[in-house]
């Protein structure tokens, strides 16, 4: 990934469903890679077809480390998606309990 933002690869190019490589990297437990994503400058609140940012998707699949990664870099624990639902409802539908008390702890009176 550093070779390809090196040689100026695009990091906001997407997916059919709206997913750039910051999403992916969040939601499969890439810190690493979140941290290079960042640092390259990615839209930390663009969302994929759905209204999901990569705070969201990383809540989604318990990946605590980069949604660490993703606050520390000033991403949004409030942001809703498409029907209303934040990190923590997303984290708490999925049943990642590690996400729900970091978030809980990050952010103690979600909207």
């Amino acid at each position: 990934l550093r070779q390809l933002l090196a040689a100026g690869a695009s990091i906001e190019g997407s997916d059919r469903h709206g997913h750039v490589a910051l999403h992916w990297a969040a939601a499969c437990g890439r810190e690493g890679c979140v941290a290079a994503l960042v640092a390259a400058g990615a839209d930390l609140e663009r969302s994929d077809c759905n209204g999901l940012t990569a705070m969201q998707l990383a809540a989604g699949k318990g990946q605590v480390a980069c949604m660490e990664a993703l606050a520390a870099a000033g991403a949004s624990l409030g942001a809703a998606d498409r029907v209303g639902n934040s990190a923590l409802h997303i984290a708490a539908c999925n049943g990642h309990l590690a996400a729900i008390r970091w978030l809980v702890a990050a952010d103690p009176s979600p909207a």
